[in-house]
């Protein structure tokens, strides 16, 4: 499900791209920490720096460092953009996080691409390649969002994973923004017939039969049990 809906709304795109975002470790991983990577995505989006974006989706990821047992929320995206100054994005990011202290963040921006597996030769986007390429780079944007969007962080402890579970409770861990915020709903292909070209059709055959005596039983109300003679004793 998550596949059809996040690949009919990169199909749109333009100039797909990927970019991820972090700053410092996190002590304590719970809803404000959460929230917190959420708020201040949506005040770099307002930035001047991301005029140019049209729109994409987003996803938050947590790691945990092991040796010093602090958590690593950061921001995986799929943006629609032909270009992004990577220097004007670090600059209002490092501003926006500001109060999470350190020296240093980390933001990627690389144009959207896939890897050849024949060739293993890395197959960037580009408005002139053909369809197929396209498509696979599309596919691998896809993966991209939901590899990290449906990935739980490796946690020593059951304690942790329940933080991190309470954590994501009712928290949208990829949505859309911009252009992919409200996407139309998913066109459907009605089935033709290559003889008639009629496209309503009425089913019939062993599996409808099974079908309607399956319903006919549900329908039915629950009888008591009455034990059979060997079951006594």
């Amino acid at each position: 499900m998550l596949e059809t809906k996040f690949g009919h709304g990169l199909s749109r795109m333009r100039a797909p791209s990927f970019l991820s975002l972090s700053y410092p470790n996190v002590d304590v991983l719970d809803r404000n920490a959460m929230d917190y990577a959420s708020r201040s995505f949506a005040r770099l989006r307002r930035s001047k720096c991301f005029r140019h974006v049209r729109g994409g989706f987003y996803g938050l990821d947590t790691t945990l460092n092991p040796s010093t047992l602090t958590y690593n929320v950061h921001i995986h995206a799929v943006i629609d953009a032909p270009f992004l100054n990577r220097h004007a994005v670090y600059a209002r990011w490092f501003e926006i996080t500001s109060d999470m202290g350190g020296k240093t963040r980390n933001v990627y921006i690389q144009r959207a691409f896939y890897v050849d597996r024949a060739t293993k030769r890395k197959v960037t986007w580009h408005p002139r390649l053909n369809r197929a390429s396209k498509t696979k780079v599309l596919k691998s944007c896809s993966g991209y969002l939901i590899g990290h969007a449906t990935k739980a962080p490796a946690l020593p402890s059951s304690s942790m994973l329940a933080e991190f579970l309470m954590a994501c409770y009712h928290k949208r861990l990829l949505q859309g923004f911009g252009s992919m915020f409200d996407l139309p709903p998913i066109p459907h292909r009605r089935m033709v017939c290559s003889e008639c070209g009629e496209t309503s059709f009425a089913f019939e055959g062993y599996a409808v039969i099974l079908a309607d005596v399956g319903a006919r039983l549900l329908d039915r109300p629950l009888r008591h049990y009455r034990a059979f003679p060997w079951d006594a004793g």
